[in-house]
């Protein structure tokens, strides 16, 4: 295929994409069509295809006018072209046929050494900092001691996929992982997005327009703006700004109420703190309804529990930027060109270099795929 058929077939895919309703699987379809975008081989060929058959059929699925027997049909047919996908790609992917357990032993050994070795050196950096800062040592040890082994653990995880797998198989890899869960979320649950549009609009009636119907439909067609942006992260402790990167969210403010952040956090986010990175966007009130409808059907899938980070969350592939991107894709409103590490200390910037490093999408390949800025943007 030559290169501009294949770029014309990439356009068709990235349309497809577009033409989805609301849902999270747009975020999973657009790492998949920035995977195999630079490389026109027979296997991205294939795959490209098998992708663009894959997403017609979601938008079937995703109809909210079926019967109960068509939506079945539907969910069936779903599963039966997303099979085909991962058989085509754990064809030409060898280092799936060769090193799943290798991947996985090694994986879980190097875990456990580099989480005790950064354990200990957390420790010890805790404390000289709690010296330093005149603080209780002990409380520092314990912080230190805790980041350093959720870091070195999730560093050693990651290491030996980006030592033995090809780049693209890594990409789809992660990929596949998104699609399989939110596939089994979307077909499992017996809410749709659009149970959960219906609900943001009975509270967006009730809680800020006074039960005024005109006043939300006027809203829902009236230009409206959201900022994206972040605060340093925490995690655990406020003592933790400037080592742990950026906490990604997006601030909306509606009516003469508080504004109030879309986010994936332990508790909401405090904000009157001004935020950095921030960019501002026009969009439309029903865009930012349909935001909050994901938002809300989000928080019953990936809600930030011990649970979902222990199981899914890893830094630089699932986090608050990634749920952040999202919110973004799924309303097709353009990806917020936000650092998940900025304007960090020392002890930042070594952790920044390892979690860019060992992601399977690099910054820039992020920010590069879903819509395109409008407009509105400032930053």
């Amino acid at each position: 295929m030559l290169p501009s058929e294949y770029k014309q077939k990439l356009e068709e895919f990235r349309k497809h994409i577009f033409a989805l309703p609301t849902t999270e699987l747009k975020y999973h379809l657009f790492l998949l069509l920035a995977a195999i975008e630079p490389i026109n081989t027979p296997q991205t060929r294939d795959i490209l295809v098998l992708s663009i058959d894959l997403t017609a059929q979601c938008k079937d699925f995703l109809n909210p006018r079926q019967r109960a027997d068509e939506l079945q049909e539907q969910i069936e047919l779903v599963n039966i072209k997303y099979g085909r996908l991962v058989k085509l790609i754990d064809k030409y992917n060898s280092s799936f046929v060769l090193y799943p357990h290798l991947l996985t032993i090694g994986s879980a050994l190097l875990a456990i050494t580099l989480g005790l070795f950064f354990a200990i050196l957390g420790g010890i950096t805790g404390v000289v900092q709690g010296i330093i800062n005149q603080q209780n040592p002990l409380k520092y040890f314990a912080l230190g001691t805790f980041v350093g082994l959720c870091l070195g653990g999730a560093i050693g995880n990651r290491t030996p996929e980006y030592l033995l797998e090809e780049p693209l198989f890594r990409k789809l890899k992660l990929v596949l992982d998104g699609l399989n869960l939110n596939l089994n979320q979307l077909t499992s649950s017996r809410k749709t997005i659009h149970d959960y549009l219906n609900e943001v609009l009975e509270d967006l009636l009730v809680n800020y327009f006074d039960n005024d119907k005109e006043k939300l439909n006027h809203f829902l067609n009236s230009p409206a703006s959201y900022t994206a942006g972040s605060h340093p992260a925490e995690f655990v402790s406020e003592h933790l700004r400037g080592y742990v990167g950026q906490h990604a969210l997006i601030a909306v403010k509606i009516a003469d109420k508080p504004p109030f952040a879309l986010e994936f956090a332990i508790s909401p986010s405090d904000l009157t703190r001004e935020l950095t990175q921030p960019i501002s966007r026009q969009t439309t009130g029903r865009k930012i309804a349909e935001m909050m409808a994901l938002h809300r059907q989000m928080q019953e899938t990936h809600a930030c529990t011990l649970h979902y980070m222990t199981n899914h969350m890893k830094p630089g592939e699932t986090d608050c930027l990634a749920y952040v991107l999202r919110l973004t894709d799924g309303v097709n409103e353009p990806r917020p060109p936000i650092k998940r590490f900025y304007q960090q200390n020392s002890i930042g910037n070594f952790l920044s270099f390892f979690i860019s490093h060992l992601s399977a999408f690099s910054e820039k390949e992020e920010q590069s795929m879903g819509a395109r800025p409008a407009s509105g943007q400032t930053g």
